[in-house]
This record gives C-alpha cells, structure tokens and sequence, in this order.
C-alpha cells in the first residue's frame, strides 16, 4: 500500500468535525472512502460490548442489532482476523439469518466489516452498509483495511494514554500516526509482511529498546533502522 492512502486517511480524520467523537469521525470518513450510505463503529472490550456511534440511526441500529440477534458481519468480524464482506444480503440468509432478515427491513442490501485490531490488540468493528448490492473495488477494500488500522491505534492510545484531540490547530495524534502508518507501510513492503504484522514489528522493536513507536517509524522513514536486518546506523 502507497504512502498517499495513509496519508489520504489520517488527513481525511484530521479535516472531519473536531466537535464529535473520533468514532464518528471514522464513520463519516467511511462512507466516503468507501463507496457506502452509512458506516457504523462498535467497540467491544474482551466478551463485553461497548457504546455504538454511527452515521445515521440506520446505522447504529444494523450493528446493535446484530448482537440482540447473535449474527452478522460485526458480529464474525469480531474474533476475525479479516474482514467480512457480504456482497449482497439475500445470499447471506442462510449463514446470517437474522442479520438478513434486520437489514432486510431497512432496506440495506450489502454490508462490509473490518476488524479494529492490531496484534493482540482488539477494541471492536467498523462496518459500511449500502442500500445497494455489489462488492467493494480493490482501492476501497484497501482504503478500509487502513482506516481500521488508524482508528485501532488511535482508539487504543486514547484507552492507555487518555489522548485528547484538539478541537483546533494540528492534531499531535494524527500527525504521529501518519509517521508510524507511512513506516508500517515500508516495513511491509519491504519485508512482505501484512500491515498488521508491520505494525506489531514496530511496537515490538520500541519495547525491546525502551524507545516510542514514532521514534522507530522516523528511524525507518529516514533509512538510519533497518528492521530485517536490525541494523542501525
């Protein structure tokens, strides 16, 4: 994945209504980056769910639903190691039936789950829903596995650290995620790892050097860490 897509997600957050919550804020980036009429974000701590934000009504109500009925994308998404897409509703009734049925009746014909996690790291799920049935096009599958993973990170360093994001000025947060993201995608590139390893890497070399994840990623940035070799110069 190019440079530019992380770039293109981090900056799209940092431009959205710093008045709303950081999980709206994902909402509404999804529904343009992907292509959907409605995104939703639920956080889910180990077997407990958390608050669900969502675009529109339409939206909160599909992902809460689907743990009332025990099925669906977020639902499968949530211990999944990949996202779920559901190309068309009427051909999921068999594996999600009562996740068909509640989507049915909102008039929603595709939905597309992407895990919020990082390692071993899980906070919960961003799905998009369209009132149309069709797959996502490669760019915008590619755009949402990196949204998930700005919005993973982001949500588990306002969970440790108690990260506040400014309502003005530049966002320290975002601009130090842009920093990591951009090396996550070298490292990944480089080594033929998925993102998500490429950034369990970078914590990983962090903690073994008592160092911060945004000094290895401008280490790797300006070439000084090689992270396959472990060679510093």
């Amino acid at each position: 994945m190019s440079d530019d897509r992380w770039i293109r997600v981090t900056e799209g957050l940092a431009e959205a209504d710093r008045g709303v919550e950081l999980e709206d804020r994902g909402c509404s980036l999804a529904v343009t980056m992907l292509g959907v009429d409605r995104a939703a974000v639920t956080i889910t701590l180990g077997s407990t769910t958390g608050r669900t934000s969502g675009s529109d009504e339409t939206a909160r109500s599909l992902d809460e639903q689907q743990y009332l009925v025990g099925d669906g994308p977020a639902i499968a998404c949530r211990t999944s190691d990949w996202p779920i897409m559901i190309d068309d509703v009427t051909g999921s009734v068999e594996d999600c039936p009562g996740f068909s049925e509640v989507a049915g009746a909102l008039g929603v014909s595709a939905a597309f789950s992407f895990p919020l996690r990082v390692g071993a790291g899980r906070v919960g799920t961003l799905t998009g829903y369209r009132d149309r049935p069709g797959p996502l096009t490669d760019g915008q599958y590619a755009d949402g596995l990196v949204l998930a993973s700005v919005l993973t990170t982001l949500l588990l360093a306002r969970m440790s650290e108690a990260v506040e994001v400014p309502l003005d000025g530049p966002d320290p947060a975002l601009d130090a995620q842009a920093t990591v993201q951009r090396a996550a995608g070298m490292v990944s590139e480089q080594l033929g790892l998925s993102i998500v390893d490429a950034l369990v890497l970078l914590r990983s070399h962090a903690f073994a050097h008592g160092t911060t994840v945004r000094d290895v990623a401008d280490q790797v940035l300006d070439r000084s860490l090689d992270l396959g070799g472990q060679e510093e110069s």
